[in-house]
């Protein structure tokens, strides 16, 4: 709820939108940082899922404030320790008596004329081909039964369960889990949006044009992850009702399709208004090239209608 708050004051209350950017003196810093901040951290955990979604090895930063080590209490020494120089293992005692020197003497005979195959006779030998034969022939038969099991079970009205769905993997790592985040991604796109375009105007203290930067970079990061993401998504073989439509439209996830529309708008609105002073700002011309680029292919939503009910 307080991102849509956030959304609808930064689009439409200009009096209390005037405030973010003035108030200066906060104990946490200044009102427009924090809003920044907490904006940027979605859409950045946003990129963090389809870092992990595109290479699940991938780690996500840690915090890097060193962590104060807790006092071990240990026990007193009461040995010397082991040197690297001595052997640790002990040899076998000598044999003393006549029966321990011949004890050992056939013991190595043994083992150096002994093998596994010299153990086994010819009856074992043929057994245990023969139930491995039959072992075979058992696991091809289960896995005939079990393939055609899973086909009944996913061409059954409960087999949406049991299938690799492409749309709810894509959910999952886009959106988050266990709920969708969607709200929260979009909210925190128009609020930074608003909040870039109108500073030109409206921020007295001239202050907020130092996180304009920060906004296109993680934009165009994300709409580049998210199109990077979705290129590597393959349909499996489970998903019966994606492999049903044309191959132009299995990739198409509505949800999906909103949020990087609300991406490549946000991006889009930035650049038009602040494109000239990006090179100023700190920014390198491949990066604007980079950002102008990801809005480029924008597709125009389409108009959504709201009540004042709802």
């Amino acid at each position: 709820m307080a991102f849509w708050e956030l959304a609808l004051i930064t689009d439409a209350f200009s009096d209390r939108r005037k405030t973010i950017y003035a108030e200066m003196g906060r104990k946490r810093g200044p009102t427009f940082q924090q809003v920044a901040d907490f904006c940027l951290a979605e859409i950045k955990l946003l990129i963090d899922r389809l870092n992990v979604g595109l290479d699940p090895s991938f780690q996500i930063a840690a915090s890097t404030t060193p962590r104060p080590k807790p006092s071990v209490s240990l026990v007193p020494q009461i040995s010397q320790p082991l040197k690297d120089d001595k052997q640790v293992v002990a040899l076998p005692p000598k044999p003393s008596t006549r029966w321990e020197v011949f004890e050992a003497a056939s013991s190595g005979i043994a083992q150096r004329h002994s093998s596994s195959a010299n153990s086994k006779q010819a009856y074992g030998r043929e057994a245990i081909n023969r139930g491995m034969k039959t072992a075979q022939e058992g696991a091809q038969q289960a896995e005939a039964v079990a393939s055609t099991a899973s086909t009944k079970i996913l061409s059954s009205p409960f087999g949406y369960v049991f299938s690799h769905s492409l749309p709810r993997r894509a959910k999952l790592v886009v959106l988050g889990a266990p709920y969708s985040r969607i709200s929260l991604i979009c909210n925190a796109i128009t609020a930074l949006t608003n909040l870039a375009v109108f500073s030109i105007t409206e921020d007295s203290i001239g202050r907020f044009h130092e996180t304009v930067p920060a906004i296109v970079r993680t934009f165009t990061s994300a709409i580049d992850k998210v199109d990077a993401y979705m290129a590597t998504l393959q349909v499996h073989w489970s998903d019966k009702e994606t492999l049903s439509k044309p191959a132009t439209e299995q990739k198409k996830v509505p949800e999906i399709d909103q949020v990087r529309q609300c991406l490549q708008k946000g991006l889009q609105t930035v650049l038009s208004s602040f494109e000239q002073y990006l090179g100023g700002m700190g920014m390198s011309m491949l990066e604007v090239s980079d950002a102008k680029k990801a809005a480029a292919a924008l597709k125009q939503p389409e108009m959504m209608q709201t009540s004042a009910a709802q």
